[in-house]
């Protein structure tokens, strides 16, 4: 009898594993996506420009980090806010918007847009409005950014190209 309660308990933890898995949110179900990038890439066109993603926190925190020459890095932190999916980017300009994800029709391209910044005097003042990814099947990652001034927005699209695993093994940052 023991053995059967426990093979029917086994059963529900089971059943309501599968169940929590079918119902991601849509915002959710866009940050399990974003999680695959994970590991290293090159930028296109951009001399000794690399883009790291790896989770941290649990894997509740994806860190999208720009290693840039003369040492300059940025970096952005993509979590789950309530039922909002949300990411602080870090800038070397020194101001911190945040964006939020924004639900359309097509799940191409994932799409955020600024919602909050700190430590900027004015609007009016170049920053990061916004960014979107393409996630290709090649695993490239195209990604277009929004720069706004004065009113006025600049796209500019970087594609990201991934670079083959290091024999290394990376370290976990998920305790």
């Amino acid at each position: 009898m023991k053995n059967l309660v426990l093979l029917l308990l086994a059963g529900i933890t089971t059943s309501m594993q599968v169940v929590a898995q079918e119902t991601l949110t849509p915002a959710q179900a866009v940050f399990e996506r974003l999680k695959a990038l994970t590991g290293e890439y090159k930028v296109q066109g951009l001399v000794d420009t690399t883009v790291t993603y790896r989770l941290t926190a649990k894997d509740s925190v994806l860190l999208e980090t720009w290693q840039m020459p003369n040492n300059r890095e940025e970096m952005t932190a993509f979590h789950m806010d309530g039922e909002h999916l949300v990411a602080t980017h870090y800038c070397a300009s020194n101001h911190q918007p945040t964006m939020q994800w924004i639900s359309t029709q097509s799940p191409v391209p994932i799409e955020f847009r600024m919602i909050s910044v700190r430590n900027l005097a004015s609007l009016d003042m170049p920053h990061n409005s916004g960014f979107s990814y393409q996630l290709a099947e090649d695993k490239r990652v195209i990604r277009n950014e929004i720069w706004k001034k004065e009113g006025n927005e600049d796209v500019s699209t970087l594609i990201l190209l991934p670079t083959p695993p290091s024999s290394a093994a990376s370290a976990s940052y998920n305790e």
